[in-house]
């Protein structure tokens, strides 16, 4: 076993435009900007989380550059769940994205692992907004 692993710090996430990204995932969605820095040529690292609190694994906003890479936006995942964004309380994390604007495709639900919805974000990929029974 390696032990000096310490887990997944980062996801990447296809996007078309990193403003328009910013702008839904922060102020929809809620993320902070963890790390913000132009690399010049057009690209930027950036980094969202939805918690400063938990900072290991970031959202990795990548800019989409090559046909094949636009044509994957909004479809990483494919027709499945992309990412699970857990809450400690669904209700109002539910009633807060909806009013920000968040496209739920699905009312909630409970099911043995939680209580969930699935929404979709700018780009169509489906999230899911969860509250873990455990």
């Amino acid at each position: 076993m390696n032990n000096e692993l310490r887990g997944i710090s980062g996801i990447n996430l296809l996007v078309n435009d990193y403003q328009q990204a910013l702008d839904f995932y922060c102020k929809q969605l809620g993320f902070i900007e963890l790390e913000h820095s132009d690399l010049g040529d057009g690209n930027k690292w950036i980094k969202l989380n939805a918690s400063a609190e938990q900072p290991l694994v970031g959202l990795i906003l990548s800019k989409a550059k090559t046909d094949e890479e636009k044509q994957l936006v909004g479809k990483q995942a494919g027709e499945g769940v992309l990412m699970i964004l857990q809450t400690a309380n669904f209700d109002i994390s539910y009633r807060r994205l909806k009013e920000n604007g968040i496209n739920f495709i699905e009312q909630p639900r409970n099911e043995p692992y939680g209580k969930v919805a699935i929404f979709k974000d700018l780009y169509g990929n489906k999230w899911d907004l969860i509250e873990p029974a455990f």
